[in-house]
């Protein structure tokens, strides 16, 4: 019986979930997406990993050796699952069923339940829409050969889908993964505020993790129109050594939704982190693909401040990135797009982001913010934050000329610590080993 949760998302499913799996390459070819960071490195490194999932992801013939007991597997290929070697491949650790889509493992998950899920999945090219209703624990792993990359990642999802001249009635619609209880939580909607959530909605997922899988949506090389990767809302979710490639508007923070983002890489051109809750993003790379608006666009308003009533301490919303590398895409956006991609800029007068510890090469604007309208002074209580920054794309003289980007002192980014903006109790749904 499905919940009520999962049937108020059924229009999205109906209209979109393609539900193919398939294994082929996908990964951007090397004029398209290459990671060219100019010489300064990924910054990912290899000081930490959990151990308890290492052997699970690794990429062997017994692919489920190491995983957890009743693990879900995803084998779109069916290279894993063919009756002449299933017993070969699962070794001791059978699993409790296997799918040939990722969705139909999700799907098989029960609404609530106390228990933690995982699901493995094989390398391939998985051609569907995921939506995650269920509050249940999910762990997601992709099979990789190498778990410290995001560059090795072997699992995508992959999708074409982009909201070209507003054909759909949201955003949600386009994107590869939606984690919300029901579709009005998930919608970006318009105005300020968004598309209404009524009050009695439930919370969604609370304990999503997702290890070294790729969301690509693909419709087109340039900015036509919001192309989510990610739509997150009433729920806590975290990502480690993902990677989210699209064009406009890339991920989507909904309302009451919390995000962490770990050594993944994130790809876009026009306001390709946005929404109205918390995301902080640590240890990555953000991708230019060209340049168009600005790279964050956030909004704030009364159901974005603060976390599950008593769960957790209070939440700040915004953007927070941490020791980040922004860069060109490739070696194309390198050369022509110099001084062109601003950090951000103000969707609402909410708008709150900082930016700590970054390294930026020269596609960054010398004035690093940028005001929505320029003819229009910025609203309060708008924050564009940043504190020490390096590389061509900083240059202090014309941040300071420009008087948008607010130059942080050493006090004033440790209001926005990752324990003040979380709380002082570190969140049990993010990978403690990172930590």
């Amino acid at each position: 019986m499905l919940s009520s949760a999962l049937i108020a998302l059924l229009p999205v499913l109906a209209g979109v979930v393609q539900g193919v799996a398939v294994e082929r390459n996908g990964r951007w070819d090397s004029d398209s997406w290459g990671v060219q960071s100019q010489g300064h490195g990924h910054g990912f490194s290899n000081r930490w990993q959990n151990p308890a999932l290492v052997t699970c992801q690794a990429l062997t013939a017994n692919i489920l050796d190491g995983c957890p007991e009743g693990t879900l597997l995803v084998d779109g290929s069916g290279n894993w699952t063919t009756s002449t070697n299933s017993t070969k491949t699962h070794g001791s650790k059978a699993s409790t069923a296997t799918f040939t889509t990722i969705q139909a493992a999700i799907d098989s998950i029960p609404y609530a339940s106390s228990k933690t899920y995982t699901i493995l999945i094989t390398p391939g090219e998985y051609n569907e829409q995921v939506n995650i209703t269920q509050n249940a624990a999910i762990t997601m792993l992709g099979v990789t050969s190498n778990v410290t990359d995001p560059t090795a990642n072997t699992v995508t999802v992959y999708r074409e889908l982009a909201n070209y001249n507003v054909r759909y009635t949201d955003n949600v619609w386009t994107a590869n993964l939606i984690v919300a209880p029901t579709y009005n939580s998930s919608a970006t909607g318009a105005g300020p505020s968004g598309t209404p959530v009524a009050a009695d909605t439930p919370w969604g997922n609370k304990d999503l993790r997702v290890y070294n899988v790729d969301f690509v949506n693909n419709y087109s090389q340039y900015s036509s129109g919001p192309s989510l990767a990610l739509s997150t809302a009433y729920s806590y979710s975290s990502f480690y050594r993902c990677g989210f490639y699209s064009e406009q508007d890339t991920i989507f923070i909904g309302k009451r939704g919390s995000a962490y983002m770990h050594e993944c890489i994130i790809a876009g051109q026009t306001d390709f982190l946005y929404g109205f809750g918390t995301l902080w993003v640590q240890d990555s790379e953000i991708q230019m693909r060209a340049c168009g608006g600005g790279i964050i666009a956030w909004k704030g308003s009364n159901l974005t401040d603060s976390f599950e009533p008593g769960t957790y301490d209070s939440n700040h919303f915004g953007c927070y990135i941490d020791n980040a590398n922004f860069v060109a895409a490739n070696q194309t956006v390198y050369d022509d797009w110099q001084g062109k991609c601003y950090l951000g800029r103000n969707w609402n007068e909410g708008h709150r982001s900082v930016i700590s510890n970054s390294y930026m090469d020269h596609t960054v604007a010398g004035q690093g913010y940028e005001k929505w309208t320029a003819s229009i002074p910025l609203p309060t209580p708008v924050f564009f934050g940043e504190y020490n920054s390096t590389g061509d794309g900083f240059n202090l003289t014309a941040r300071v000329a420009a008087n948008i980007t607010h130059e942080m002192t050493a006090a004033e980014v440790a209001k926005y610590s990752f324990a003040n903006v979380f709380g002082s109790k570190k969140p049990s749904w993010i990978d403690s080993h990172c930590l």
